[in-house]
């Protein structure tokens, strides 16, 4: 029963189709087609109806991800003295971390405790290099050449060369010095 406000009639061009008009006294403000163009076609109903008990048959998932637990895994004390032996030897935290199972940061932690002291951190960039690299960075050599053939970082470069006070230049920009 449609509401008294609305009249049904016959869709002007497609037959056997019903609209819907708004009756405002004797004018006609809009037409609304009931089963036209925007609802869905037969096509997807019936695909959906096939789909459905499949779906519904499927074990269901829950909708968070399935963490990982995290294994805790504790050195006994055999295997701490076994870890600072191996450290000793020249064996890196990165490797003796992966061999015992534990994190990098553990180990250190367990390092420190025995009070062994830490490797110092060897330079990669010589003196006699950065003066080479000095050089060649204020002919107007790009940075990426320069970091690809000493085979250094270029965050390595730019630090040094900060530090000796060059001002660099700016990414991707010509050098200051150009041949013409």
């Amino acid at each position: 029963m449609l509401h008294p406000r609305f009249q049904e009639h016959e869709h002007p061009r497609i037959p056997g189709r019903t609209t819907v008009r708004i009756a405002q006294g004797l004018k006609e403000k809009t037409r609304v087609d009931l089963m036209g163009r925007l609802s869905n076609p037969p096509y997807h109903f019936g695909r959906a109806m096939e789909i459905l008990p499949g779906t519904l048959a499927r074990r269901m998932r829950p909708n968070h991800a399935t963490a990982t637990l995290q294994r805790q895994r504790r050195l006994t004390r055999s295997e701490v003295d076994n870890l600072v032996d191996m450290y000793a030897t020249g064996i890196n935290v990165r490797q003796l971390a992966a061999a015992f199972g534990i994190n990098r940061d553990t180990a250190l932690q367990h390092l420190q405790r025995r009070d062994v002291p830490s490797r110092a951190t060897v330079r990669k960039l010589t003196d006699e290099w950065l003066a080479t690299a000095t050089g060649r960075y204020l002919a107007g050599e790009p940075m990426t050449k320069l970091c690809d053939d000493l085979g250094i970082n270029p965050t390595t470069l730019r630090r040094e060369l900060t530090k000796t006070g060059i001002q660099l230049r700016r990414p991707g920009r010509p050098s200051a010095i150009q041949d013409v």
